[in-house]
């Protein structure tokens, strides 16, 4: 899971999970947290399925471009105005989008 929202990422993974499973996370379940959008990419198995759920539209595209290496994304969510551009899919790896976009964007990439 990972937000670059530092404090919701973390009111997500150590409140909301914590009062669900107890102490320790997400016991039990797959829920790990990542630092930043590097880290969760490394932390997936091979192919990785990424699921976005976020606003239709240029939201979509900027994480996309994000994760393919042509957009740069903070590496320190203290420090947002530096980024690192890496891509960090490789073929065969899926992106879902869980969110409300247009059907004929699905071909663009």
């Amino acid at each position: 899971m990972y937000s670059p929202d530092v404090a919701l990422n973390n009111y997500f993974l150590f409140h909301q999970v914590t009062e669900f499973v107890g102490e320790g996370g997400a016991k039990g379940t797959k829920v790990v947290g990542a630092e930043n959008l590097g880290d969760m990419a490394a932390k997936l198995k091979r192919p990785r399925r990424v699921m976005c759920l976020i606003k239709a539209g240029d939201a979509v595209d900027e994480f996309i471009a994000q994760l393919m290496g042509e957009k740069g994304w903070p590496e320190d969510p203290e420090n947002p105005e530096k980024t690192v551009k890496r891509k960090l899919l490789e073929d065969g790896d899926i992106i879902i989008d869980g969110g409300n976009s247009e059907y004929q964007h699905t071909d663009r990439y």
